[in-house]
């Protein structure tokens, strides 16, 4: 998947996660960490979907993943909080 690739897969993402459609959100965001492993915008983003559905041991250990990845995104330092 080429950088180009990456970002329309992002942004095709998260446009099905402001749309509730966490299923389909979900399967980009993972197909984007197949390709392209430790992701940070799809490991924070898979974080939020995690969190939404409950799973709040797997968010929070996916945004740390994004954190200690990119550590200068302040937002991913939100979703933490």
């Amino acid at each position: 998947m080429s950088q180009k690739t990456v970002g329309q897969a992002i942004t095709e993402a998260v446009a099905h996660h402001q749309a509730g459609r966490l299923n389909q959100a979900e399967l980009i965001y993972r197909q984007i960490l197949a390709a392209v492993p430790n992701h940070p915008d799809a490991l924070h983003l898979l974080g939020l979907i995690a969190h939404d559905v409950g799973k709040q041991d797997v968010a929070e250990g996916l945004v740390k993943q994004a954190i200690a990845i990119a550590p200068g995104q302040v937002h991913y330092h939100n979703s933490l909080g």
